[in-house]
Parts: structure tokens; sequence; C-alpha cells
């Protein structure tokens, strides 16, 4: 069964050829698939996602600021769509995102180094990032005061305090834990340097969502639900953290033009 998952999920092919590879027919790799889906992530969930605790974001942190030069944040926000086809039954539009195309969504934050730390799937195409962020556990948990954030820092080379923060991209809403870009950065002095990390946060959250594999639009014959496309999607990504923690030791790349920059230390110092 965990062969014809992993066929499934590894190649992007066909439910109906990831089953001839085991002489199975399409129904009966249909119903493995969905099984192990929801056995795998029932597996290894608490492994993959443990509860994001003040520790656990202090040290995220501290990650973002070694790494991109970037101080006081705690992940980095964006989403997804990915392709299935039309659900029936389904009201018009409800699937149609903005590209004309059917799709769920993957909300999803990442730390330093490309790892999920949380992750909301299943949102229609049609909505878009902003409605979704404040329809999450996350939104409510900050919007509540139940998120066990950090206490506020100093900012580097200064005595301004800022809480930590997440960094998304102009399709989300400003808020008091939630950055986004200038929206008319040339008349903002200083800017440049400013969107010159905000673009190296992005870049962390666009490779994390490089690495969730996208299942294929099935065949006619082999039309996914809604829910099959959840499980599917859910483990892919679960998958890539598994295999990038106990596999490959964690990511380690950084994109050209960030590695080796100069910052201001805490305590005022310029160092690489």
């Amino acid at each position: 069964m965990l062969e014809v998952d992993r066929s499934f999920l590894a190649t992007g092919s066909y439910q109906k050829f990831s089953g001839a590879l085991f002489t199975i027919p399409q129904p009966t790799a249909n119903g493995i698939i969905r099984e192990t889906c929801e056995a795998l992530w029932d597996e290894l969930r608490e492994e993959v996602f443990p509860p994001m605790t003040e520790e656990s974001m202090a040290r995220t942190m501290d990650g973002f600021w070694e790494r991109w030069d970037f101080p006081n944040m705690i992940g980095a926000l964006d989403g997804k769509h990915v392709n299935m086809q039309n659900q029936p039954n389904a009201r018009e539009g409800e699937w149609l995102n903005y590209k004309g195309d059917f799709s769920m969504v993957l909300l999803g934050m990442c730390d330093a180094n490309y790892k999920f730390v949380y992750v909301s799937i299943g949102g229609r195409g049609r909505r878009n990032d902003a409605g979704l962020w404040k329809e999450c556990a996350l939104y409510a948990a900050l919007r509540d005061g139940t998120l066990p954030l950090p206490p506020p820092r100093q900012l580097p080379g200064g005595r301004v305090v800022t809480p930590p923060t997440i960094v998304g991209d102009g399709a989300f809403p400003l808020g008091p834990n939630l950055m986004t870009p200038f929206r008319q950065p040339q008349i903002v002095a200083g800017a440049q340097a400013d969107l010159h990390r905000l673009r190296g946060e992005r870049e962390v959250h666009h490779q994390g969502l490089r690495g969730a594999a996208q299942p294929p639009d099935p065949e006619p014959g082999e039309r996914a639900t809604a829910k099959e496309a959840d499980d599917v999607i859910t483990l892919a990504e679960e998958l890539y953290e598994w295999e990038e923690e106990e596999i490959c030791g964690g990511c380690n790349h950084i994109p050209q033009g960030f590695h080796g920059e100069k910052h201001v230390t805490a305590d005022g110092a310029v160092s690489k």
C-alpha cells in the first residue's frame, strides 16, 4: 500500500498508472492512496508539526536574523494554489481562481530554513490570501492573544522595541504582528534596504512551497473529491518536511545575493 502511495506522490502520475505498476485497477489504487494518506498524516503529524511555543518562535526569530538580516520575525507567510478539477454540485466559481483554473489553496508559514511551521489546507480557489488568513487558526490565535509569542525585542543598533512579526506579501493586510511591503516604496526614504530583506523573506516561503509536490489534474475517470485532494496535498507537504529533516538534515540553501551579507549585531556592531 505504501509503495502505491509513494509512486503516486513522487511521480505526479495518474492513479491508474500508479496502480498499473502494481497490477491493480484504478478504483483500488484510489482507495489505497486515500487510506495511506490519512494513516501517514496521523502518524507523522506531531513529529512534523509540533506545537508552536515561545521557545520555538524565539529560535525562529534568531534564525531569521542570523540568515536573512531580518529581526524579530517568526515566519514567512504565503498561499499556494494547487490545481484540481471542479467539484460536482459546487457553486459556480467556488473553486475557480484568478488564473482561470480550479484549485485548492495551501496557506502556510515557513521558518528561516524553509520549514513549514504552520499550514491551513482546503481553501476554495476563488478566495484570496487575505480572506483565508482571517479565517485560519493562526490569525485567530494572534487576534485573541492565545499564541505564546516571545516578548518584544529591541531592534539591533537602536532603542526601538518591536513585537514578533510575520512577513507576507501585498495580498495580506497589515497588522500588529503582520508586516507587508510598502505600497509606494519609491517615496519612502531608505525603503530599498528593507525591500531587499523582504524579498529574502518571500524567497524563503516560495522555496518552501516549491518543495511540496502538486498532484496532477485527474483524468475524467478518476476525479478527486475535495476531501481526497486535501488529503493528498496535506501528505505531500508533510512528507516534504519529514524528508528534509530526516534525510537531508534540514535545508541550508541561501539564494544568491543574500549569503554573507553584512548586518548590524545586537550591540550595534557591523559583521558578516
